[in-house]
């Protein structure tokens, strides 16, 4: 006891202080910042003989500021995932999806899909990860994703997204309108402007295709019904 120890933290003498006690603690007057350090202390007894501990390296980690993302969903990119009204759109769950993004390096990524974590997986020393998600998780509609990523020393960053899944087409008729057949099927026009009719998916395109060649496009209104008029046809 009572004997004079000194402090080295990076290969510096930072301070001198006195052991009192066999539990005795020390902490640094001024904070340490994130990054890798080193410590260790020279002991000095009454009599003038000396001692050096081993050196203990140790890593600070106070912060995860690297942005979290989802690169790319089922080899797609979110951009190619587009669509014309700005959201994401996941058209395909027939099989599982691999969801790819970005990371602080080596942290771990949780990926939770309407309050449920469906997957974890380890970010690799470059920054990069992979997941692959069971398609039972995308039921059709909107899907609130967040991706977590937790570093080795516990601190948190995450980034959400709002993904939709549409599968298919829910709602699609059509006709001729002012149709002189009887038929539904096979219709039958005196006029050299026709007009067609019917019911689709708001916000849907609908195309007038003749022979592999598209006449005329219309994108379907809030009110559900959408028509589409061709001034060149005539006839059948």
């Amino acid at each position: 006891m009572n004997q004079s120890v000194q402090i080295f933290i990076d290969g510096v003498l930072v301070d001198t202080i006195t052991v009192t006690d066999r539990n005795q603690v020390y902490r640094p007057e001024s904070p340490l910042g994130d990054g890798s350090h080193s410590i260790y202390y020279v002991i000095t007894d009454k009599a003038g003989n000396t001692a050096t501990s081993k050196t203990l390296n140790f890593t600070i980690d106070t912060f995860n500021t690297t942005p979290v993302a989802i690169d790319s969903i089922g080899g797609q990119t979110l951009a190619e995932m587009t669509g014309s009204d700005g959201k994401i759109y996941i058209t395909d769950t027939t099989r599982n999806l691999l969801f790819s993004g970005s990371a602080e390096p080596n942290s771990k990524i949780e990926i939770i899909i309407n309050g449920l974590n469906v997957g974890e997986v380890w970010v690799n020393d470059k920054g990069h990860w992979q997941m692959p998600v069971n398609p039972l998780y995308f039921t059709e509609g909107q899907l609130d994703i967040t991706v977590k990523s937790t570093d080795r020393a516990g601190n948190v960053n995450q980034e959400k997204y709002s993904i939709w899944v549409d599968t298919h087409i829910q709602v699609f008729t059509s006709e001729l309108d002012d149709n002189k057949s009887s038929s539904k099927t096979d219709w039958w026009s005196n006029s050299s402007t026709i007009t067609m009719r019917g019911m689709g998916e708001i916000g849907a395109t609908v195309s007038l295709i003749v022979a592999g060649v598209t006449l005329a496009t219309a994108v379907v209104a809030a009110n559900g019904p959408v028509g589409v008029i061709d001034r060149s046809a005539s006839g059948r």
